[in-house]
């Protein structure tokens, strides 16, 4: 697995903040779960994870089992909720004691591989359940353009699902 850019730059960032901290320095460090579109729909990130998610059941018009992705949840924190608590926590009042703190912001809600999927369908999307190995096939065989903005999702999903085909069943 190797890390974006985004992720680097963050271990990067947290890194100076807590050597301000161990300096003496009062800090907040702030970690939103996956951050969704707002609730209003408008300005949606196409390069989101739910957004590439999506392209890649377009592109590849399949999707992998159903007993391997229905436990699979993408946990969502719309915009506007994401701001409301990172202003909320900027605004409140440092304890002299604490030199830093930590907020792992939480989802409000799930969405559920299996039910985009239905709701795809639903929509008129037409595409077959096949097993694992022929989804990540027929992703990686689409357009280079294509392959290429959907490789971290294969990195995300199929490392989760392998792990979990890999434990053994009751």
């Amino acid at each position: 697995f190797k890390p974006t850019g985004y992720a680097m730059t963050k271990w990067v960032a947290e890194t100076l903040v807590m050597r301000a901290a161990n300096g003496g320095l009062a800090v907040t460090v702030s970690r939103p779960c996956l951050i969704g579109p707002p609730v209003s729909g408008d300005h949606v990130n196409i390069q989101s994870l739910e957004c590439m998610l999506i392209q890649s059941l377009i592109t590849t018009k399949c999707y992998p089992r159903r007993d391997a992705v229905h436990n699979i949840q993408l946990g969502l924190l719309p915009l506007e909720h994401a701001a409301a608590e990172i202003v909320s926590i900027a605004s409140r009042t440092v304890c002299s004691d604490i030199q830093h703190s930590v907020y792992n912001l939480k989802p409000v809600s799930f969405l559920s591989l299996s039910g985009l999927i239905d709701a795809m369908i639903l929509f008129g999307y037409e595409m077959v359940e096949v097993d694992l190995e022929t989804f990540q096939n027929r992703l990686l065989s689409s357009s280079a353009e294509v392959a290429a903005s959907l490789a971290s999702i294969i990195h995300v999903v199929f490392n989760h699902l392998r792990k979990r085909d890999d434990q053994p069943k009751m």
